[in-house]
């Protein structure tokens, strides 16, 4: 996992299972503060990222949520666009909040 805090704060994990139906296309799991977590193809090249799922309507949902919405994705019972979530929290409120959910 990594993460890093530039101008949009974004969180990248590589997950190590896969679709049924992408079989051979490995898979990971983002955040940022614009879109929230989604999960999307890894890209080969520089081609952009396509999104299966994207877990709507907060911006950090609690670790339980996210790793339901993970296990949602890969068994198949999530599809979605990515759109916006509306902001809900102000960077000083998200780093607070981002600390408590490391701790």
């Amino acid at each position: 996992m990594t993460s890093e805090v530039t101008d949009t704060a974004t969180v990248y994990i590589g997950l190590t299972a896969r679709t049924a139906d992408l079989p051979r296309r490995d898979l990971m799991l983002v955040w940022d503060e614009r879109f929230g977590w989604y999960v999307a193809i890894e890209p080969r090249g520089d081609d952009r990222p396509p999104v299966i799922c994207h877990l709507r309507d907060r911006i950090a949902p609690p670790p339980a949520a996210v790793a339901q919405f993970v296990t949602d994705v890969l068994g198949g019972h999530r599809r979605g666009r990515l759109s916006p979530v509306p902001a809900q929290l102000d960077r000083a409120t998200l780093a607070a909040h981002m600390t408590e959910i490391r701790s």
